[in-house]
C-alpha cells in the first residue's frame, strides 16, 4: 500500500490486497497524524478495507465477501496491523536498500505454494538493478527508485510464473509484500 500526501493533507492511497485484488481511497490527513480508510474493493462494492492509522502504525478490517471460485471463496474478516514508512528516493549513485553484502540481496519467499526454504540471491547495481545469481533462471525483481514499490515474479513447481509485489521499508531497510501461488497467498521479503 502506498501514501501520497499533498500540502493540504489530501492522502491518495493505492494498493494491492493479498488475494490480488488492487483498491484506492481518498482521505485527508488530521492535525493528529492520523486518517481514516474505508474501501469497497470488489466488483459491485462488496467486502471492506476500513481502520484508522496513524504515519506510522495502525489496524485495517478486511472483510472479503464469499464467491463461488477463486482465492478464499468461502470469504473471511480478518484485523491486520499496519506499520506505515516513508520513503524518500535515494540519490544517484546510492543503492535505496544497503544490503549486509554490499551489493547483495537476498529474496525469500514463504507461503503461497512457495517451495520451503525459496530463496534468490541478487546482485544489485548502484541503480538498483537488481541480476539473479542463483540457478535456476525462475525469478526477476524491479525497484523503482521514485517510489519504492517491488515488483517480481517467480516460477511455481508446476513451472507457472506467479507475480510478487510490495514496498521497500526504508526504516527497517528491507522490503516487504506479498504473492499468490496456486491455491493461496504468502509473503516476501528481500533484504
Amino acid at each position: 500500500m502506498t501514501l501520497a500526501v499533498e500540502n493540504t493533507g489530501a492522502l491518495t492511497i493505492n494498493g494491492k490486497l493479498a488475494d490480488g485484488t488492487s483498491f484506492t481511497a481518498a482521505t485527508k490527513l488530521r492535525k493528529d497524524g492520523s486518517f481514516q480508510i474505508y474501501t469497497t474493493p470488489y466488483t459491485g462494492k462488496t467486502g471492506v478495507l476500513a481502520g484508522r492509522l496513524t504515519i506510522t502504525t495502525g489496524t485495517l478490517r478486511w472483510a472479503r465477501p464469499a464467491t463461488t471460485s477463486g482465492y478464499f471463496a468461502s470469504g473471511f474478516r480478518a484485523d491486520a496491523a499496519v506499520s506505515v514508512s516513508r520513503f524518500t528516493p535515494a540519490p544517484i549513485g546510492i543503492r535505496t536498500l544497503t544490503f549486509p553484502s554490499p551489493a547483495l540481496a537476498t529474496l525469500a519467499l514463504t507461503g503461497g505454494n512457495a517451495p520451503a526454504a525459496f530463496q534468490r540471491t541478487f546482485s544489485v547495481s548502484i541503480a538498483d538493478i537488481f541480476t539473479l545469481l542463483t540457478a535456476p533462471a525462475d525469478t526477476t525483481l524491479t525497484l523503482n527508485r521514485k517510489n519504492g514499490i517491488v515488483t517480481g515474479t517467480w516460477r511455481d513447481t508446476a513451472g507457472q510464473t506467479r507475480n510478487f509485489s510490495g514496498v521497500v521499508f526504508q526504516k527497517t531497510n528491507t522490503a516487504y509484500g506479498h504473492h499468490i501461488g496456486a491455491s493461496a497467498s504468502g509473503s516476501f521479503t528481500l533484504k
